[in-house]
């Protein structure tokens, strides 16, 4: 079996909350500026000063539109329910939900035996970077428990689930001949 050479680590992102991304625009226009005597200066054009104060008003800004997404979204929260309120589920890829706490997570793939991802992490959300089909197996440690067995452990496995199979909207071409591929993963998976 042929193993792909990896870094551990840099195949998922984590989320934690109450972290804030913000950005601070600062509005930035030369004024006119008061000579020593009191008499008005113009404003020298090649080399404008700087204020924080802009001669004319801002225009507001436009809300910035939602990205489109080709598929439709994952549920917010993970769907299945494991020990001490950890959640996770394997749409739009490996996802694992942690509540507060001490954890230790691995997410490996089943095929080739490589270790995806391995993280300490308090409560916060695991995302897998590959968003389609993966055997994977969730492993999770209370940190400061025994690191022999997980406390939670779980392989993915098709066989004899309802399995979704999302099409791109907005094409009716890829959609029909994708479709003898969704018949030959129920059949190759026992889904």
């Amino acid at each position: 079996m042929a193993m792909s050479a990896g870094s551990v680590g840099r195949s998922s992102s984590i989320e934690r909350p109450g972290a804030l991304a913000s950005a601070v625009k600062t509005a930035i226009a030369p004024t006119a500026h008061l000579a020593p005597n009191g008499a008005d200066k113009a404003p020298d054009r090649e080399n404008p000063p700087i204020s924080g104060k802009a001669d004319k008003p801002d225009k507001p800004e436009k809300p910035e539109k939602p990205e489109k997404r080709a598929y439709p979204a994952a549920a917010a929260l993970p769907t299945q329910e494991a020990a001490r309120g950890i959640r996770f589920d394997f749409n739009d890829g490996c996802r694992v939900m942690l509540p507060e706490g001490a954890w230790h997570v691995r997410l490996s793939d089943l095929d080739t035996g490589n270790i995806l991802y391995e993280t300490d992490i308090g409560a916060g959300r695991i995302n897998s970077s590959k968003r389609y089909y993966l055997r994977c197996r969730v492993e999770v440690w209370a940190t400061g428990e025994s690191k022999t067995e997980p406390l939670f452990k779980h392989d993915y496995s098709a066989a004899d689930r309802e399995i979704l199979v999302q099409f791109p909207v907005g094409t009716l071409g890829d959609t029909l001949g994708w479709f003898p591929y969704a018949v030959k993963f129920q059949e190759l998976h026992h889904a």
